[in-house]
């Protein structure tokens, strides 16, 4: 369902990216296109609907958050694994800058493995271990 979470600046440059599907060259092009396109609509937050994808996304501050699906993805479910993501990355991971909180990717990755599991949704933030255990070392991972 879901096909990927891109996190990029106010310029369009992506900092992040995470695959729910086997990487192919035409998915990384799909996802600098669709975090362009976020951008340029110039509103905080929305839904764009294509015919090879449906995204989601969010600025928080100067990092845009896309979360790219399947065109017959149901727009709510995208929205809450958002809304979710961007929670933790603003409020639990609030002691980085956001630019370090980009760079911890193998942190960032763990956290969307175990929110999305094939096609379960987890967003009881207390059931995410990666979280917790970032937490737990303080944070030290940068």
């Amino acid at each position: 369902m879901f096909r990927f979470c891109a996190i990029s600046n106010l310029n369009g440059e992506v900092k992040f990216s995470h695959y729910f599907e086997s990487v192919l060259c035409a998915v990384t092009n799909l996802e600098r296109e669709v975090v362009q396109e976020c951008l340029n609509t110039g509103d905080k937050q929305g839904v764009i609907k294509r015919s090879d994808c449906l995204a989601v996304f969010k600025r928080e501050g100067i990092l845009c958050v896309v979360i790219g699906a399947v065109p017959s993805a149901n727009v709510n479910i995208a929205s809450d694994l958002l809304h979710c993501f961007a929670f933790i990355l603003t409020n639990h991971l609030k002691n980085k800058t956001e630019m370090q909180t980009v760079h911890n990717k193998e942190v960032i990755h763990n956290i969307l493995t175990q929110m999305v599991r094939g096609s379960v949704l987890e967003t009881r933030i207390s059931h995410i271990p990666a979280l917790h255990d970032f937490q737990m070392q303080g944070g030290s991972e940068y």
